[in-house]
């Protein structure tokens, strides 16, 4: 069983979007953009509940602010309400390697 902060990192995603849903829907709508870490999707050896719950940054290069405001900006607006569910690495090509 892993450690209770580790499940509670995992759980914070969905509390969020839980307690943001009655606001959200009181203004006719919005968007929920979970940012987390790479080692979601690939994990590293001996780190399989830090790797399971989101974690921090591991990559190649490290993107600058101003490049994933970009990216949330968009997810967030009005002109990617097509777009649900989606996981976009923003890695540098890590997964990739």
């Amino acid at each position: 069983m892993p450690p209770p902060h580790d499940a509670a990192r995992s759980a914070r995603p969905f509390l969020f979007t839980r307690a943001s849903l009655p606001a959200m829907l009181a203004r006719g709508g919005g968007a929920v953009v979970n940012i987390g870490s790479m080692v979601g999707m690939v994990g590293f050896e001996y780190s399989a509940a830090y790797s399971a719950s989101g974690g921090g940054p591991l990559i190649s290069r490290v993107a600058h602010v101003d490049e994933v405001a970009e990216l949330v900006l968009y997810l967030a607006g009005p002109r990617s309400g097509s777009l649900t569910g989606a996981v976009i690495p923003y890695d540098a090509g890590f997964i990739a390697h």
